[in-house]
């Protein structure tokens, strides 16, 4: 991978990162304090967009619920807004849900965390093996250039 593919990658998994922990924010609110309306159309519907991570052209690592855990999903929110259960059991039939999320946000975490060292190695071959070595070695300088090539 060249210099110019990796800075894209990089900022590419960057922007995905923030897009899934916003959707986060919204799946991982509070079931039993919210209206039945947050909970279908906010909480239900970033649920559902979480359901679908990985498909399109995504850097970011793989994630998916197998048809049976989307199915219950989709169970679950059917039958909390038909009130057929109460918020306790559907926090309940959440759980494994939520803690299944949060694994995969540390691993998407660490991805990003693997590219930005892979930029930083690739910023000290190419800038500070030169005879400017001691300019671009300086980090409001290296700050600077990153953000540059990441904009």
């Amino acid at each position: 991978m060249n210099n110019a593919e990796l800075v894209r990658d990089c900022t590419i998994l960057k922007k995905e990162l923030e897009e899934f922990a916003e959707l986060t924010k919204v799946a991982f609110r509070d079931f039993k304090k919210c209206s039945l309306r947050i909970l279908t159309e906010e909480i239900q519907v970033a649920w559902m967009k979480i359901s679908d991570w990985s498909t399109g052209e995504r850097k970011s690592p793989f994630f998916a619920f197998d048809d049976e855990s989307e199915a219950t999903l989709k169970n679950a929110f059917s039958k909390v807004s038909e009130a057929k259960i109460n918020r306790d059991e559907f926090a309940k039939i959440m759980e494994p849900f939520i803690q299944q999320v949060s694994d995969y946000k540390c691993e998407f975490s660490r991805a990003l965390l693997e590219k930005e060292k892979d930029l930083a190695e690739a910023y000290t071959t190419h800038f500070c093996h030169s005879e400017y070595a001691s300019f671009f070695s300086i980090p409001q300088i290296k700050d600077i250039i990153m953000n540059f090539l990441q904009e």
